[in-house]
C-alpha cells in the first residue's frame, strides 16, 4: 500500500523511466543475453529509410524533467468511499464517479485501471492570468541533492525547481510543469480513438499548443476552437470576450469527428412568397450514404445545387442509396406551413418545440435515417466558434447563482460530447471538474435522448475536483455564497462539495421534470494522504508488533483498503466483486483475485477456501493480502497451503504494505 509505493517511488529516476520506455520499444534489438544490438538497430533504420535529425524544434522550460518524473510516480494516497452517499438508491449501482482530490494524485490511481479506456477528456485548468489563483503546488519529497540525482541535472537547477513549489510560483515554467505532468497521464488514459479538449486563453494558449504538440503529436491536432464568452455580439475587438479550446486526438487516423463523417444534414426554413409558403434548404454532407425519406408533401420542381444534375424528386437522390461524392444542397417548397408541419410530424415524430425553431437537424446513424429531429440553438456547432455564454444561467436554474465565477456552459460540453462520436458506451473524464458542468451535460444528453425516444445515452463520467478550502473574502460574493451553501447542506467548507451539490441538484431537477430511467447518480470517493503514519508503517513487524496492528487497521477502514486495492489492481472504481464468507471471515472475490484485508484469517479460513475450491465454488488466480492484518504464523500457513488452493506461493500471493 503506502510503504510499498514509497519504496518503489524512491527507486525511480528519470533515467530509469527512459530506459524502461526504450526497452519496451526496442526489445526486438536485443540479443539472447539482453544486450542492446546497436548494429541491428542501425541496419533496421537504414532498411526503412528513416532520417536521423540532428537538430529539431521543441518546447523547453524549467521543471520539464521534474514534471515527467511526477507523472511516473505512484500515488501514496488511499481512497475513502463516501458510504452514506454511495449507499443511496440512486447511487449504489451507478457507474459515474466523483473524486475529491488533487487531480495529479487521482490520475496516478486512474492510470492503473483506466489505461486506454477514456474516450473523451475535457479540462478547464487555471489560465495563469495572475489573478485566477494559480500557483505551483506539486510537492517534491526530495532535497536539492536527491532531486538532482533523480533527474540527472546539476544541483543549482534542482534548487530552482524546488523553489517553484516553495514560493508558489505562477511563472510560465511553473504552469507548464503543472500541465505537463497531468497531460502525460491523460494521454495514457485515452482510447486509440479518444479525444481531449483543453480550455485556455491568451495567457498560455501558444505555450499549451506547443506542449500538446509534443505530448499528443502535432499531426494529431484536430481543432483550435474559438470560444465566445460574450453574451451579445461584440462591437469592438477585445481578447476578454473570447478564449480557446485546443482539441487533440490520440490517433487522428483512428479518430473521426462526427462532423467529418457526414452523419448530419441540416434543414433551414424561411418564408418564400408569402407566410404560408416555406422553403427548406436541405444540406447533405459529402460521404453520407442516404436511404429513403418519405416524400409526400414536396412539389415536383426542385433544383439540386452543387451537384451534377437537377432532379425532379427528392427520392431520386435519396432512395438510390448512393454515397454522395460532394456536399449536396437541395431547395424545395412546401405548399403550406401545415404541409411542412405534417412532414415533420409524419416522418420525424417531433414535439411542438422541435418545429418552432429556425434550424432543424436530421441525424443519420450507421448510414441509416434515424427519424428524430434535434433542435439547434445559438450554440450550433462550428469548426471555428462555440459559445460559452450561458454557464451562469444553468446554475441559476438550480438555485446556485453566484456560486462560481465564469462557469462553463452545459451547451458547450454537450457539443464536445457530440464531437467525440458518443454513440457507443464511453467514459468521459474531467479532472478540473470545478462547478460540475461536465456531469450535468452528461445528464442533459441522457434526458434529451430519452425525450426523443432514443436509447438513453451510455456515457459514464469521472469527475475530479480538488477539495481545497474555501477562504471567505468579504469583497467577493462567490466565496460568501459557497460558504453559505456548504453550511446549508451541512458539509465542510471545501470546493468539491459545491460541485457535488450541483451534480445532485442537476440530477434531481431532471427526475422531477420527466419520469426517466438511466444512471443519474454517482459514487463519491475522497483521496486521503496517510504519509504522516509512514514511520509507524516502516516499523511494523508482523512477528512482534501486535499492538500497532490495530492502530494501523484503524487508520485504513476496510472499505478504503478494498477500493484502493481494486483500483490499483486494474478493476476500476466500479468493481463487481463478490463477498465470500470463509467461516465467519469476510473476503472479497473478483475475477479470480481473492482479497484478504482484515485480521482473523487462520486455519478454519484456509480450510474453507480449500473446500470451496474442491467444490468448484470458486477458482483462484491470486490472493491479495493487507500485510498489516496478518502475523507471521498466519502468513506462513497460507503459503504452506498454496498448492492446495491451486496457486504459487511465490508469485500468486501478493502481500501489500
Amino acid at each position: 500500500m503506502i510503504k510499498d509505493i514509497v519504496e518503489k517511488n524512491s527507486a525511480i529516476t528519470l533515467d530509469s523511466i527512459h530506459k524502461k520506455r526504450l526497452n519496451e520499444v526496442l526489445s526486438q534489438f536485443k540479443d539472447s543475453n539482453n544486450n542492446f544490438d546497436l548494429e541491428n538497430l542501425i541496419n533496421y533504420l537504414n532498411d526503412e529509410n528513416v532520417k536521423i535529425i540532428r537538430e529539431g524544434y521543441g518546447l523547453n522550460f524549467l521543471g520539464k524533467r521534474a514534471a515527467e518524473l511526477q507523472s511516473a510516480l505512484e500515488s501514496t494516497t488511499v481512497f475513502v468511499p463516501d458510504i452514506e452517499h454511495n449507499c443511496k438508491d440512486e447511487n449504489k449501482n451507478s457507474e459515474n464517479i466523483y473524486i475529491s482530490a488533487d487531480n495529479l494524485e487521482a490520475l496516478r490511481h486512474l492510470k492503473k485501471s483506466y489505461h486506454n479506456m477514456i474516450k473523451c477528456i475535457y479540462i478547464d485548468p487555471p489560465y495563469n492570468t495572475g489573478n485566477d489563483g494559480f500557483c505551483y503546488t506539486d510537492k517534491f519529497k526530495y532535497d536539492k541533492d536527491e532531486l538532482a540525482k533523480k533527474l540527472g541535472i546539476d544541483v543549482s537547477e534542482a534548487e530552482r525547481i524546488l523553489n517553484m513549489e516553495s514560493t508558489k510560483s505562477n511563472s510560465h515554467s511553473a504552469w507548464l510543469s503543472f500541465m505537463y505532468a497531468r497531460l502525460l497521464i491523460a494521454r495514457e488514459l485515452l482510447t486509440d480513438d479518444g479525444i481531449i479538449f483543453v480550455s485556455v486563453d491568451d495567457n498560455e494558449q501558444a505555450n499549451l499548443k506547443l506542449l500538446c504538440d509534443e505530448i499528443f503529436g502535432a499531426d494529431n491536432m484536430v481543432l483550435n476552437i474559438v470560444v465566445n464568452r460574450a453574451s451579445e455580439i461584440a462591437t469592438s475587438i477585445s481578447i476578454q470576450k473570447h478564449e480557446y479550446m485546443l482539441c487533440y486526438s490520440k490517433n487522428k487516423e483512428v479518430y473521426q469527428m462526427r462532423e467529418n463523417v457526414g452523419t448530419r444534414c441540416v434543414i433551414s426554413r424561411g418564408t418564400v412568397g408569402n407566410e404560408n409558403q416555406t422553403q427548406p434548404i436541405i444540406e447533405f454532407p459529402a460521404g453520407l450514404k442516404c436511404y429513403g425519406i418519405t416524400d409526400g408533401v414536396y412539389k415536383k420542381t426542385r433544383k439540386v445545387e452543387n451537384s451534377k444534375e437537377n432532379v425532379e424528386n427528392l427520392d431520386d437522390i435519396i432512395v438510390k442509396q448512393e454515397t454522395l461524392v460532394k456536399p449536396v444542397r437541395l431547395k424545395a417548397r412546401w405548399r403550406s406551413s401545415q404541409d411542412m408541419r405534417n412532414f415533420f410530424n409524419n416522418n420525424c415524430n417531433p414535439t411542438k418545440a422541435k418545429i418552432s425553431g429556425v434550424i432543424e437537424e436530421i441525424y443519420f446513424e450507421n448510414d441509416k435515417f434515424n427519424p428524430q429531429i434535434k433542435k439547434s440553438t445559438a450554440n450550433k456547432i462550428s469548426s471555428l466558434i462555440l459559445n460559452n455564454n450561458k454557464g451562469s444561467s444553468y446554475l441559476e436554474s438550480l438555485n446556485m447563482e453566484n456560486c462560481f465565477d465564469f462557469p462553463k456552459s452545459v451547451e458547450l460540453i454537450k457539443e464536445i460530447l457530440r464531437m467525440s462520436n458518443n454513440t457507443d458506451k464511453m467514459i468521459f473524464l474531467d479532472f478540473f471538474s470545478g462547478s460540475g458542468t461536465s456531469a450535468q451535460a452528461v445528464y442533459e444528453i441522457m434526458k434529451e435522448n430519452f425525450m426523443e425516444n432514443e436509447v438513453v445515452s451510455n456515457i459514464k463520467f469521472i469527475m475530479v475536483q480538488m477539495n481545497s478550502e474555501i477562504i471567505l473574502d468579504s469583497n467577493k460574493i462567490t466565496s460568501q455564497k459557497q460558504i453559505e451553501l456548504c453550511d446549508y447542506i451541512n458539509k465542510p467548507h471545501t470546493l468539491d462539495w459545491i460541485g457535488i451539490e450541483r451534480v445532485n441538484r442537476a440530477a434531481n431537477k431532471i427526475r422531477n421534470e420527466v419520469n426517466i430511467y438511466g444512471d443519474f447518480g454517482f459514487k463519491h470517493y475522497t483521496l486521503i494522504d496517510k504519509k504522516e503514519i509512514l514511520g509507524m508503517l516502516e516499523k511494523f513487524d508482523s512477528s512482534i508488533a501486535v499492538l500497532s496492528q490495530d492502530e494501523i487497521l484503524n487508520e485504513f477502514p476496510i472499505e478504503s483498503r478494498l477500493i484502493t486495492f481494486l483500483c490499483d489492481d486494474g478493476f476500476g472504481l466500479n468493481p463487481k466483486y463478490e463477498e465470500i464468507d470463509l467461516s465467519g471471515y469476510k473476503a472479497y472475490l473478483i475475477n479470480g483475485f481473492l482479497y484478504l484485508l482484515d485480521k482473523g484469517f487462520d486455519s478454519p479460513q484456509i480450510a474453507s477456501v480449500i473446500e470451496k475450491i474442491d467444490k468448484n465454488a470458486i477458482m483462484l488466480r491470486k490472493i491479495v493480502i493487507f500485510g498489516y492484518a496478518f502475523d507471521t504464523r498466519s502468513l506462513q500457513q497460507l503459503k504452506d497451503n498454496a498448492e492446495k488452493m491451486g496457486i504459487d506461493d511465490n508469485k500468486d500471493i501478493i502481500i501489500k504494505y
